[in-house]
């Protein structure tokens, strides 16, 4: 079974109070950064943890862990066949390389096969621009939406924003583990219930502003610019409603 999450949905996540006094679940711009920042100092330092952990218990007799050794292989088969990429690809397996050497994330450049580049995004996005694939654990991306990108914005411009988008995929990763692991919930299902969905995907935006330092202004900015002339938006309104709220 794989588990997707998305620039755009939080189909899998119920609502649950936080108790802030704002309507996202954070008080100000300077406790959403400061809390990305934590989550990522956190996850630096995490160790010997399965990134399949919610599948594995769910399955029985090891099975999940023969899929996961079979689709680890996959994805490295896929990456050393990196000269057959088109431009688009290379470009967008490169920002996901670069990210992934950023030493507080370290977790995942430990473990070659990590979020790799995939780019099947009709078959395993629902139609979002970009996901994680939490069977296979790879970011998906989609080579059609970048090209409108570029195409709307130049070809510097959407490289900025495509590397955002991107980072904030590898926030879904980084916060999903820690809150299932250090919460102790017995799967990712039940984490995942225990959550505020729109302080959720904020709170992962703030892990993509901290990673691609960048300002919560000119994030607002570049939520905008990934959403024009799209029909399928999700939440994002939301989140971009949020971020201007904060002070």
């Amino acid at each position: 079974m794989k588990t997707v999450l998305t620039l755009l949905s939080v189909s899998l996540i119920s609502s649950f109070a936080w108790g802030s006094a704002s309507t996202c679940g954070f008080d100000s711009r300077s406790q959403l950064l400061q809390e990305s920042r934590q989550t990522l100092e956190t996850f630096q330092g995490m160790k010997n943890f399965n990134p399949l952990f919610f599948e594995k218990r769910r399955e029985k007799n090891g099975q999940t862990e023969i899929a996961f050794a079979e689709a680890r292989a996959t994805l490295a088969q896929r990456e050393t066949k990196r000269e057959n990429y088109n431009q688009t690809q290379t470009v967008l397996a490169d920002m996901i390389a670069q990210l992934r050497r950023d030493p507080r994330l370290a977790p995942i450049a430990e473990r070659s096969g990590y979020l790799m580049t995939d780019f099947n995004v009709a078959e395993k996005c629902g139609g979002a621009p970009a996901c994680v694939t939490y069977g296979e654990y790879s970011i998906v991306v989609s080579e059609q939406y970048f090209e409108s990108l570029k195409s709307r914005l130049g070809a510097s411009a959407s490289r900025i924003v495509m590397n955002r988008i991107v980072a904030h995929e590898i926030g879904h990763y980084v916060f999903d583990i820690q809150h299932t692991i250090r919460g102790g919930y017995a799967s990712f299902a039940e984490a995942m219930r225990t959550l505020n969905p729109l302080r959720y995907h904020v709170a992962v935006d703030g892990i993509s502003m901290v990673l691609t330092n960048t300002g919560i202004d000119e994030y607002v900015t570049t939520l905008e610019a990934s959403i024009e002339g799209q029909t399928e938006v999700g939440d994002i309104p939301d989140r971009i409603r949020c971020l201007r709220s904060l002070r």
